[in-house]
């Protein structure tokens, strides 16, 4: 008897265990394999539940599970603790989210799920194929991106896939949702200050569905997770738990290895799965600088300089990357040494900077210090760190301005890469896409160095003396002045 109270209460404040018991009743025959990334999203909705999180987009690989723990689990989650909810579910088309009302009418008629919550019951009276209500006035309704939503108003509004990868590439279709979305969707809260919208999808577009709301609302929070980690990144798992997704590393090696992701990246093209699996969705033209500019070398001659220039940005968990870029100047010419992205908070970000200042020994740190940038300076001087410029401003310039007018130097062969690397790989991959690719912080840090460059030299120099200064003159001999001319000057 226990140990059924103990697994109730699990379920009741677990919801990545709920899903996982859930699966067990929709899917007898699966054996669900569970993954790090499954409660990285469960982590995410119960922050939505808890009401810290109004805004959440969730991009993920195709066939990870991501409507069995949104569309579906959430939701009857959800109706569990409060069955007077109202909640949306809009997809590409009204038969998706069917299916997905179904499983969840089936969930809430489960014994187990009777059991577990007992005041969350279906009316017999409102059942149809798109709209189920409860007895305690909640409702759960399946709408299409095509069908009307006017007149109803809900408290939770999940979007789930709103788009067909067929048509992603039509901005007539992706305008089309836009619209729906500010003239329909974005008004439609019971009440405007705790109205909660969920977005679960693919990437499909540079310009997609996630790109447009990410726009329109800053505080949006990106749980962005590839079946390959571009960089180092940092997931919550949990209040007190997070996980380290180490570069290169699978999402899921068992279902998705190297082999299939080959095999994917083979049959749809390099376009198509940079962006469903990857998430990082890239655009073929419109670019200012072409990867086939840079030279490359193998090995580094001596440099006049080495400056390491860092974009900052203070997210642990999704969001922009702090990227730097270990340059060595030599002469006119610039060599890209090595590059590194994270995502750190400010403590974990001064302690990476302080990493790079011993292992690279920089003759200077070139940071922007512009929005969360600012004091930087003075906290990396605390720390001994006095070799740092920074870059205040940019006289209004955006940041695709900034790269067209360094590009000449690019395009001039002024500006080599290590051959045969894998940061090289991906810094072109990102540089060729600007600005339309997954990230531009590597862009940033290279256009911030080569636009100040004879000024970041000239500091770069005033540092080095000051650290390092020459040795001094010969001794003075004990002869007084003069005494060393002949005696035909001083007679």
């Amino acid at each position: 008897m226990n140990n059924v109270l103990t697994l109730a209460a699990i379920y009741r404040t677990s919801l990545f265990y709920f899903a996982v018991r859930a699966m067990t009743i929709l899917e007898p025959q699966t054996n669900l394999s569970r993954n790090w990334h499954q409660k990285a999203i469960a982590h995410q909705l119960m922050q939505c539940f808890r009401g810290l999180c109004r805004r959440l987009i969730i991009n993920q690989p195709p066939k990870t599970l991501k409507t069995h723990l949104v569309s579906i689990s959430y939701v009857a989650w959800l109706l569990m603790h409060d069955p007077s909810l109202r909640i949306a579910i809009i997809c590409y088309d009204e038969a998706l989210a069917s299916t997905q009302l179904r499983k969840i009418r089936q969930l809430l008629r489960s014994n187990w799920y009777v059991a577990l919550a007992p005041t969350t019951r279906i009316r017999k009276d409102k059942d149809t194929e798109t709209l189920f209500e409860t007895t305690a006035g909640g409702e759960v309704r399946a709408l299409s991106v095509q069908g009307g939503i006017t007149g109803h108003g809900f408290d939770v509004i999940i979007i789930d896939d709103p788009q067909k990868a067929s048509l992603a590439h039509s901005e007539t279709e992706r305008r089309n949702l836009e619209e729906l979305y500010a003239s329909a969707i974005a008004n439609r809260w019971r009440n405007p200050a705790k109205g909660i919208l969920i977005v679960v999808m693919q990437r499909l577009h540079v310009d997609d569905f996630t790109a447009f709301l990410l726009r329109l609302r800053k505080d949006t929070v990106h749980l962005n997770i590839p079946a390959v980690a571009p960089a180092d990144m940092t997931f919550h798992l949990d209040d007190d738990e997070v996980y380290r997704f180490r570069e290169g590393e699978l999402l899921e090696p068992e279902r998705l290895s190297e082999e299939v992701l080959d095999e994917l990246r083979s049959g749809q093209g390099e376009v198509h799965f940079q962006a469903q699996y990857m998430q990082a969705p890239v655009k073929t033209g419109g670019c200012p600088i072409d990867p086939l500019w840079f030279r490359t070398y193998t090995e580094l001659p001596k440099y006049d300089y080495r400056i390491i220039s860092i974009d900052p940005a203070f997210t642990e968990n999704g969001g922009d990357f702090s990227a730097a870029l270990i340059c060595d100047v030599v002469g006119d010419d610039i060599y890209l040494v090595h590059g590194e992205q994270v995502q750190y908070d400010y403590p974990k970000l001064l302690r990476w900077i302080e990493e790079l200042d011993k292992t690279w020994k920089p003759d200077l740190f070139l940071i922007e210090a512009i929005g969360a940038g600012k004091g930087i300076w003075g906290l990396l001087r605390e720390r001994g760190i006095h070799h740092v410029g920074t870059i205040e401003t940019h006289n209004g310039l955006p940041k695709l301005r900034r790269m067209e007018i360094v590009s000449p130097m690019i395009e001039g062969g002024r500006v080599f890469l290590p051959a045969h690397t894998e940061w090289a790989r991906q810094f072109l991959r990102l540089i060729g896409s600007f600005p339309y690719g997954p990230s531009d912080d590597w862009p940033d840090a290279l256009s911030q160095l080569l636009l100040k460059l004879q000024t970041v030299c000239m500091c770069a120099g005033q540092h080095r003396r000051r650290r390092f200064p020459p040795d001094p003159p010969p001794q003075q001999t004990s002869l007084r002045y003069g005494m060393h001319y002949s005696k035909r000057w001083l007679s």
